[in-house]
């Protein structure tokens, strides 16, 4: 893009989150739209009710993108009628060995969001190896799983800190090349259901371009692209 008074030129945003560039305000809009949406949830239940779900995937190593979401479809409607699950919002990650899995903050009913409070509880116990754990293999979901409660808004900031860095590593060569062989395309690690946040990623990407440390360092003025030059 070309400023047309001053001619400075700068990158235009792609919006790509493999993108070096954009990658920064993807990581940031993460960050805010998970943390803003545990702190929403919280405040009109009155309470802690948003849980920690990781699912992995089996020791194939074979799942991929679509049967990412055909097995989180399945998988959330078990959480909704056995966990009064509502709100959530999930993030697609690699682990080391390069297999596919996620993560996601889902409100859960207050019963279930007490059990989960600490992992070293005999009710946190059940809820984990004797109702996730069978459902999650019942769905092609390998057998380590975990659930627990945020606790607080410190723990709330840890959480969306820890995805929004998982965002953040997407933009390499490498994560490309995992993209594409799960196959992607387009790369989307976050999703959120349609209440976790007003008008979802789009609504958090416009609120963390309004913030004073953002707009103070945009550059008023007429923006034109720079057209890219016909190959010979």
């Amino acid at each position: 893009m070309r400023h047309s008074e001053t001619g400075q030129i700068l990158p235009a945003r792609c919006n790509s989150h493999l993108c070096p560039e954009c990658s920064p305000l993807h990581q940031m809009t993460a960050r805010h739209a998970l943390e803003i949406g545990m702190v929403q949830r919280c405040i009109e239940r009155g309470r802690d009710c948003v849980v920690w779900l990781t699912l992995t995937d089996t020791s194939r190593g074979d799942l991929d993108l679509q049967r990412l979401t055909k097995q989180w479809a399945s998988t959330v409607k078990w959480l909704r009628r056995n966990w009064g699950a509502g709100e959530y919002a999930l993030t697609r990650e690699f682990q080391d060995r390069g297999a596919l899995h996620p993560h996601v903050c889902i409100e859960v009913s207050d019963e279930v969001a007490d059990d989960l409070m600490d992992r070293r509880s005999r009710a946190s116990y059940v809820r984990r190896m004797r109702e996730l754990r069978p459902m999650a293999q019942a769905n092609g979901w390998g057998q380590m799983v975990d659930a627990v409660t945020v606790d607080g808004i410190t723990d709330m900031q840890k959480v969306a800190r820890y995805a929004a860095k998982s965002v953040a590593g997407y933009a390499t060569k490498e994560a490309a090349e995992k993209f594409k062989r799960a196959g992607a395309r387009r790369v989307r690690p976050i999703s959120l259901s349609y209440g976790w946040y007003p008008d979802g990623l789009a609504g958090a990407r416009r609120q963390v371009l309004a913030q004073p440390k953002m707009s103070d360092s945009r550059i008023e003025g007429k923006w034109e692209r720079i057209p890219k030059p016909r190959a010979c």
